[in-house]
């Protein structure tokens, strides 16, 4: 399984267009993709703006699958216009265990 860790910065008044087009993203990528096995979305509790994603996926062609969808391409206008991209901080890693 490949893990997927992001954080990202919304823009000053752009949190909540952001959120709403994340949990839109994140809804569609696990109805629609079969090799998406987890998408959370969690919003940082000290820092204003800032969203956290833990997504797994059966493997890298599963997370080349959700870059390539539509409803992905459609959170990536979102995403471009509400967050600062130098704030995007993105981890890759291999799943050992998972623990549910």
């Amino acid at each position: 399984m490949l893990c997927v860790f992001v954080s990202i910065q919304a823009l000053p008044g752009a949190a909540d267009r952001y959120r709403a087009a994340l949990l839109d993203n994140a809804a569609a990528a696990k109805a629609a993709e079969p090799g998406c096995v987890q998408f959370d979305v969690a919003e940082d509790e000290t820092v204003a703006g800032l969203f956290h994603l833990y997504e797994v996926y059966a493997d890298a062609d599963a997370f080349a699958a959700h870059l390539g969808s539509a409803h992905y391409a459609e959170y990536r206008v979102v995403a471009d216009e509400c967050t600062d991209p130098d704030s995007r901080r993105l981890v890759k890693a291999t799943q050992l265990v998972s623990q549910k």
